[in-house]
């Protein structure tokens, strides 16, 4: 009864749905392993939509999804969409996680295979992490 329900609601899915989640006690979450759509099904009105993320797990709380890519799984908070980080699986068997503000960890090596790319005045810039670090880091967040 439930699914038939849910299928009266979420239309628009170009595949099966995969997998369904509360977000809330008014939104729902659907997935078919391209697109998440957001609804809120007591007005069956369609909220959003997210696509081109590749096959997404939801998490058992319903507040995070990890979409996978074929190098990277890329980590959203939900319902708001917020990025909170991505996987990058790097040659040689290294592997880094980014935050969205450009914070890094990583394996041992995993550093020759990261570069910042900034803008300025003078345009697009390729900078390694150290010497993104050097010119960066001690600048105050207001300095454009």
């Amino acid at each position: 009864m439930w699914e038939h329900q849910l299928l009266r609601v979420a239309t628009g899915h170009q595949a099966k749905i995969a997998d369904a989640r509360w977000l809330d006690d008014e939104s729902i979450a659907t997935n078919d392993r391209k697109t998440i759509r957001y609804w809120t099904p007591r007005s069956r009105q369609h909220r959003a939509l997210l696509s081109n993320l590749g096959a997404g797990q939801f998490s058992s709380d319903g507040k995070t999804i990890a979409c996978l890519q074929p190098k990277s799984i890329t980590f959203r908070s939900l319902p708001h969409q917020q990025p909170l980080g991505t996987l990058l699986m790097l040659p040689e068997g290294q592997h880094a996680f980014i935050t969205p503000d450009g914070q890094w960890r990583g394996g041992s090596q995993a550093a020759r295979h990261i570069v910042y790319v900034v803008e300025t005045r003078q345009g697009q810039e390729t900078l390694l992490p150290e010497e993104f670090l050097k010119r960066y880091d001690q600048m105050d967040e207001s300095t454009p």
